[in-house]
């Protein structure tokens, strides 16, 4: 078995250069650590190799620690996990304040995602320094939900920073303070905290490295921390938490579904992801955060863990987390999660194409060859029943074309929470950007979205009246669907795709609807001509002109 698992653990950093940012890994059969691996600088300017004890920032690996304070407070009775939020907090409004603890800790609560609007209030100046407190009024202000509670699975961190203000206020304790006493503590954690906001590289942190400009740049988390993502650890101290926590008497509760089983493939527990590898039953959570990814994965068939954390994004190491479980217990290779192991390389590609939702105004950009399809960059191979099926990341999705040949299909079904049908692209008739151009703002979000014509095209600048980023580049879908998709060069680090929706063009011009990641329809209306969104986008630098694969 050590010999098995720590081939697996060599495959998974065997192309990492030892003077590039990197990671460390941990393969755990029952108690027992029966393989570790480190790999490349934890701190490169500093020439400091990873080590199990390089401290790390574990993203929303955070995520299952705060389930299990608020389980304990449960238990307790300081909290009911099917009372609602406005129970605890009173500033909360309906609809938000009749969602229950229970829908936040398993992601089916429908309430927006707080980062993008943050970007959207505030620019991509924000997404490095915003407070807490900033974020926590841009919440209080929302009168929507994406969904109705409960309807579907839909990850949210805004849920868990409302929970890590509800456990303040029932306990009078700082959130910090309860993850010291209910989770590091019990587990033996000497070297995990709760990081305070404006932290770059503190004491022996290491420092995330994100790809920009197709070169690892170093590309730190400067942002208030909140129980979505707050925490720093190591390996080791993991390693520890990983067996305190199966031994943790909330554990079952974690692992059960949260409500109706549902699609076990997009199931939640409290606090923990219900999955699949290679047919066996997982749990777990993982983490990514500007430059940082983590992993935690538990089969409870093998009584086996894998603990991996790393400062890179530019490669996608959940994937790799379950590679190492398929290569130690020799598994079959599990097309949604390790399409390495079916074939090491991605093939040639051989044709390309953006597909759009009219309907609900979204778009794909999808590549294919011999087989396989590529979504957005990222690899899913052809499931046995037919489908593309992907099971890691935040939602599953699942793929089932029209046909397969050496042109692009002409139609998808696609699934991601809820099947949508997508169609190809053709050149769409009749997207003129003078019908789209002006200035645009949302009741409940300050700032606004402007749209300017550049030559037959648009360009599209988002948050405060003076621009803190270079105008983005949008691309008709349809004549009523336009998309600006910044890639972040990376399957693991969530891209800014920005979907911009007229409902109807025709008759109500002045109406549009925005869609980013976990943001759905999102209303705005017009305020401005296009001269003045032009005036808006004065001070800004030369327009970015980033867009996904695809023509």
């Amino acid at each position: 078995m050590r010999e098995k698992a720590s081939a697996a653990l060599d495959f998974i950093f065997s192309d990492i250069d030892p003077g590039a940012p990197g990671g460390a890994a941990a393969l755990i059969v029952g108690d027992a650590v029966v393989a570790t691996r480190t790999a490349g600088l934890a701190h490169p300017r500093r020439k400091e190799a990873w080590s199990l004890r390089t401290r790390a920032r574990i993203a929303s690996l955070s995520k299952p620690m705060a389930a299990q304070v608020i389980l304990h407070l449960a238990s307790a009775g300081r909290v009911a996990l099917d009372a609602r939020a406005g129970d605890y907090l009173d500033w909360l409004a309906p609809p938000q304040a009749d969602v229950t603890l229970r829908h936040m800790l398993c992601m089916r609560s429908g309430l927006l995602e707080e980062f993008p609007l943050v970007y959207l209030a505030h620019g991509a100046g924000a997404e490095s320094a915003h407070s807490l407190d900033q974020r926590l009024a841009l919440i209080a202000a929302q009168t929507r939900l994406n969904f109705a509670r409960g309807a579907r699975t839909l990850y949210s961190n805004t849920g868990y920073t409302l929970l890590q203000c509800i456990a303040e206020a029932v306990s009078g304790q700082s959130f910090a303070a309860l993850l010291d006493k209910i989770v590091f503590a019990p587990a033996h954690m000497t070297r995990s905290d709760f990081l305070a906001r404006d932290v770059w590289a503190e004491g022996d942190l290491g420092v995330g490295h994100a790809l920009r400009d197709e070169t690892l740049q170093p590309l730190e988390y400067l942002a208030e921390a909140t129980a979505a993502g707050g925490v720093a650890s190591t390996v080791e101290d993991l390693v520890k938490w990983a067996a305190a926590l199966r031994r943790d008497p909330v554990w079952p509760q974690m692992t059960a579904p949260g409500f109706a089983a549902g699609d076990y493939a997009s199931g939640y527990g409290l606090g923990v992801e219900r999955k699949r590898l290679s047919g066996l039953e997982t749990f777990g959570h993982a983490g990514g955060l500007r430059g940082w990814a983590s992993d935690f994965i538990h089969v409870p068939s093998l009584d086996a863990t894998v603990i991996l954390l790393a400062n890179r994004n530019d490669l996608n190491w959940y994937e790799r987390a379950r590679e190492a479980l398929c290569l130690a217990f020799d598994l079959a290779p599990d097309p949604g999660a390790t399409p390495r192991l079916i074939a090491r390389d991605a093939p040639p590609q051989a044709w390309r194409a953006h597909y759009v939702d009219v309907a609900n105004g979204h778009g794909l950009a999808l590549s294919g060859a011999n087989g396989e399809i590529a979504y957005e960059g990222r690899r899913v191979p052809r499931a046995p029943d037919g489908d593309f099926i992907r099971t890691v990341g935040v939602e599953p999705i699942r793929m089932a074309f029209d046909a397969i040949g050496e042109d692009a299909p002409a139609s998808v079904r696609f699934t991601e929470g809820e099947a949508q049908a997508h169609y190809r692209r053709a050149d769409p008739e009749g997207a003129d950007s003078a019908a789209i151009a002006g200035v645009y703002e949302a009741d409940a979000l300050p700032g606004c979205i402007a749209i300017a014509r550049v030559g037959e095209g648009a360009v599209v600048q988002v948050g405060a009246a003076w621009p803190q980023a270079a105008p983005l580049a949008l691309k008709p879908l349809h004549r009523a669907v336009w998309r600006a998709f910044a890639h972040a060069g990376s399957a693991d680090d969530a891209p800014l795709d920005l979907h911009l929706f007229w409902p109807d063009l025709t008759d109500a011009p002045h109406i549009m609807e925005v869609t980013m990641t976990r943001l759905l329809r999102y209303p705005y209306r017009r305020v401005g001509c296009s001269a003045q969104a032009e005036r808006f986008m004065r001070w800004s630098r030369t327009p970015a002109q980033h867009f996904g694969s695809g023509s």
